[in-house]
């Protein structure tokens, strides 16, 4: 993800924003669809932000996993696959210390649970 690299200067060049996902690798599963966090509602991104700030989502490539959605904070990142693995399964790949796709897994089935929450609410 290319970012600025001083914020005083609008033409400044860019930087790349990198991960420093460390620890070992964990193969899961999830029944949590990625793809709503492909293009998420405003809303379900601060409920995310609330349960782990400093969130980062975005879309990656993985040479096993095809077309994923990533899921980052300072420490850890998760890549959870588009293509199902079987039908509402979908194949999860994290690396940290702990699990960090738990985390918004979590937060995504609360938001449904609790009726889709506005952020004034």
């Amino acid at each position: 993800m290319p970012l600025r690299s001083d914020l005083t200067n609008p033409l400044a060049g860019g930087g790349i924003l990198g991960i420093p996902a460390t620890g070992m690798t964990h193969d899961g599963i999830t029944d949590v669809d990625p793809t709503q966090l492909l293009d998420p509602d405003d809303n379900l991104v601060h409920f995310l932000h609330l349960h782990l700030p400093g969130l980062m989502l975005g879309t990656s490539d993985h040479p096993r996993l095809g077309k994923t959605v990533t899921v980052a904070d300072v420490a850890s990142l998760a890549q959870a696959a588009l293509t199902p693995k079987a039908p509402a399964s979908w194949p999860v790949l994290q690396r940290a210390s702990h699990p960090p796709w738990d985390t918004p897994e979590h937060a995504v089935r609360r938001w449904h649970a609790l009726d889709r929450p506005h952020r004034t609410r």
